[in-house]
């Protein structure tokens, strides 16, 4: 393995004062621009099918390899007479005259969900296998399956995950009509922010989790395109859900496809010279959601085109959360490619993961997007007016830059020097951890002493 590289949480400043992409493009030019991101990821493609492990079972989770070829088998098919026909529409909607072009159409789609029917199951929700051991009544975990998971798949996953950290896991099923119709919902999904029904049943599934009162943590776990379902239900639950509330969430992501993740700040921009007695000047900026991690390959195709790119390429765009990327690895697979390799359950002891090839990895810190994501707002925000001449403007631009860079240098040090398992607040929920007595993660903050705070459960 490669070796892992850190790319920090945005800054206050980065945080407040970058855009959503949604403000700062038009819907046609987010299309155009993901079209043109997947046609230059398209040699990971190959890869994403890496390693070569389909038919490899979880430590902790048996299942029939025989319903595996099986399921193997009608992707593949779904594939292939998807393809086909992709290919055949152009010249038929060219052809064709109107009534025949939407009877094509039709035909299509009806071709599409029978051959998918199979495969997506009678319901959207599923439950996992009960852990080996109690589980936390105080706390929901929720799963949010990527492209082209099956049924079968998703409970799969879930018990795993089940398996893997001893909560009781909640999946949700963001079902499938084949990789290539996937890929084409996701591409409008990003452009048009279009509400499916993953993204409705999620909201009605972790409100009334975030507002009762006997729920402290809500977890919310979600793989490839099911981070895009995440970040549109996060954009939501962020319009109807008191933000004291949504201060219960946790969110980890696992070669994200989603083009972006939004995370309010909940005080001012960084303290002013000309504000020092202002209360929120003193007071350190912290995020209405404490923990967002996010896990990726990086020859990935689907998290290139998703976190790596936003966080990456976008400086100027709002992107919240640390990432973890895996340098030279393949593979998109949930459980083989991701949650195998990362957290293993075969490696937790009572409540901690013995050494780990990933976990005990030493991080690089990408000092370049740090770099870049601080020269993008360095002159934006809190310079106000000349009023008095130009002196005071220019102070104000010297004070916004020498924040915004010591706010950079902070995020920085926070992973210099440190491995995953230091920076990681998923790892301590293996086995049964992150319990009653453990030091818990304090939020993301700016201004403070460390990354880990005293807090305890």
């Amino acid at each position: 393995m490669g070796g892992v590289t850190f790319i920090p949480n945005q800054t206050a400043d980065e945080a407040i004062l970058s855009g959503d992409r949604s403000t700062l493009q038009s819907s046609v030019s987010i299309l155009l621009t993901d079209i043109w991101i997947l046609i230059k990821n398209l040699r990971y493609v190959p890869t994403t099918f890496l390693p070569l492990t389909y038919f490899e079972e979880h430590t902790a989770v048996s299942h029939d390899r025989t319903a595996d070829i099986k399921e193997l088998s009608i992707n593949l098919l779904i594939f292939l007479v998807e393809l086909i026909l992709l290919l055949a529409t152009p010249p038929a909607l060219l052809l064709l005259p109107g009534w025949e072009s939407l009877l094509y159409l039709t035909a299509v789609y009806a071709i599409s969900r029978i051959l998918t029917h199979p495969t997506n199951g009678p319901n959207m929700i599923v439950t996992s296998l009960p852990p080996s051991k109690p589980h936390f009544p105080t706390e929901k975990w929720v799963f949010i399956n990527g492209m082209g998971t099956s049924h079968r798949s998703l409970q799969l996953s879930c018990d795993a995950l089940s398996a893997t950290f001893q909560r009781p896991i909640t999946g949700l099923h963001a079902r499938t009509h084949g990789a290539i119709a996937d890929m084409l919902q996701s591409l409008l999904q990003h452009s048009l922010n279009l509400p499916t029904s993953p993204t409705r049943i999620a909201f009605s599934l972790l409100k009334p989790h975030l507002l009762d009162p006997g729920v402290t943590k809500v977890a919310v776990l979600a793989h490839g395109h099911g981070a895009l379902v995440l970040a549109l239900t996060l954009d939501k639950l962020l319009l109807h859900v008191p933000w004291r509330a949504l201060g219960k969430l946790e969110l980890y992501t696992f070669g994200s496809g989603a083009a972006w993740f939004n995370n309010p700040v909940t005080a001012a921009l960084s303290p002013d010279p000309d504000t020092n007695n202002d209360e929120t000047s003193t007071r350190p900026p912290t995020t209405v959601i404490p923990v967002i991690e996010h896990y990726a390959n990086e020859s990935d195709a689907i998290a290139r085109s998703g976190v790596l790119h936003g966080t990456r390429t976008c400086a100027g765009q709002r992107y919240a959360g640390r990432v973890f990327v895996r340098k030279n690895a393949a593979g998109h697979a949930f459980r083989t490619a991701y949650l195998g390799d990362m957290f293993p359950a075969s490696s937790a002891t009572e409540a901690r993961p013995k050494l780990s090839r990933f976990l005990d990895q030493m991080v690089d810190v990408d000092l370049g997007t740090a770099g870049r994501r601080a020269e993008s707002v360095q002159d934006i925000g809190g310079m106000g007016s000349a009023g008095e001449g130009e002196r005071p403007l220019l102070l104000r631009r010297w004070t916004r830059r020498t924040s915004v860079r010591r706010e950079m240098e902070g995020a920085v040090e926070e992973g210099s020097g440190r491995t995953v398992r230091q920076l990681s607040r998923l790892w301590a929920y293996v086995g049964g951890g992150g319990g009653k007595g453990d030091v818990v993660w304090a939020g993301e903050r700016w201004g403070g002493e460390g990354i880990w705070g005293e807090t305890r459960w």
